[in-house]
C-alpha cells in the first residue's frame, strides 16, 4: 500500500521504484545515500531532495491517518478517553 501511495504522489508509475524504495527504507530509518537514490531514479540531486520531500509527506500523511483511525477505535471501546472528554473532566 505505501508503495501504490508513493507512486500515485511522484505521478511516475512504476518507473524508478527501487529508487521510491529506498526512499521508504530511509523514512524508516535506513542509512542510504543520495548517490544510490539518484542512480536508481535517474536524476540530479536537487530532484531526489524534493522526491524526498515529496515521499516523506506522503508517507506522514499515512502515519496520520493510521494513528487517528487507531484513536477512533481504542475510543470506541474505551480504552483510552478523548482529548476533549479529558479536558472537560479537568474543568470540573
Amino acid at each position: 500500500m505505501m508503495m501504490n501511495r508513493i507512486f500515485q504522489a511522484l505521478g511516475t508509475g512504476i518507473h524508478g521504484r527501487l529508487g521510491a524504495y529506498k526512499l521508504l527504507l530511509c523514512y524508516f530509518g535506513a542509512n542510504i545515500g543520495y548517490r544510490a537514490i539518484r542512480y536508481d531514479l535517474k536524476c540530479r540531486d536537487a530532484v531526489v531532495i524534493e522526491i524526498r520531500g515529496t515521499v516523506y509527506r506522503t508517507l506522514d500523511g499515512i502515519h496520520d491517518c493510521a494513528i487517528a483511525e487507531m484513536t477512533d477505535e481504542m475510543e470506541k471501546h474505551t480504552l483510552i478517553r478523548s482529548a476533549e472528554t479529558q479536558y472537560a473532566s479537568r474543568s470540573t
